[in-house]
């Protein structure tokens, strides 16, 4: 488990983009309720489509859930899931970008 943690520390860029990203699909998603009618909706779908890949391995896993929580619960779980599925996906895709930009930099370096 420490091993993990330490992995997910390495790069802090990635996870500030990950919560950067979480941030941003919340406000939306609040401002999407705001203006009322298919705001809530139209902002699901976004923030569904921009994390396609885990996005849609999200809700295949979490569909068979919603219909044995409660409600709340379950309409809660199914809204959050792109959201949490994008954070996962952005910080997959930004801990790639600074790898390969360290290891850029220090091949650099060594002149290889």
């Amino acid at each position: 488990m420490k091993a993990l943690f330490k992995w997910f520390i390495k790069y802090k860029g990635a996870l500030y983009v990950s919560g950067v990203y979480g941030v941003v699909a919340i406000l939306l998603y609040m401002f999407g309720m705001l203006s009322g009618g298919d705001g809530p909706i139209a902002v699901w779908y976004w923030v569904f489509w921009s994390a396609w890949p885990v996005s849609k391995l999200v809700i295949f896993a979490v569909a068979p859930l919603v219909d044995l929580l409660p409600d709340t619960l379950g309409g809660f779980l199914f809204s959050a899931s792109p959201i949490l599925a994008g954070m996962l996906w952005y910080y997959l895709v930004s801990r790639c970008v600074f790898a390969i930009r360290v290891k850029m930099n220090v091949s650099k370096q060594l002149g290889i």
